[in-house]
């Protein structure tokens, strides 16, 4: 076990993985129209610890903050507000 795990570590092998909800683009806006994406925006803020939607810059900031990291592997970074923080307190 100790020989793959040691195979495995000195391929540099790295696992990283971004996850996002919703995030405020104009593909977002042209799909459902510029009231309804308004709307549903201010919705999901509120039901967020940050009363934030996340933005393009805020997912490539995490994106970066990944590449950039030579220690982080094997993380699924979660860029939506708090809110996954917000649902594993219910259970």
């Amino acid at each position: 076990m100790a020989s793959r795990k040691q195979a495995w570590c000195s391929s540099r092998a790295h696992s990283r993985s971004r996850s996002r909800r919703l995030v405020s683009t104009r593909w977002f806006s042209r799909n459902f129209g510029q009231d309804a994406a308004a709307a549903q925006e201010a919705t999901f803020a509120k039901s967020t610890p940050l009363q934030k939607i996340a933005s393009p810059d805020d997912v490539a900031q995490a994106i970066v903050a990944l590449l950039e990291s030579d220690v982080i592997t094997g993380q699924d970074v979660v860029v939506d507000g708090g809110k996954n923080v917000a649902y594993q307190a219910l259970f």
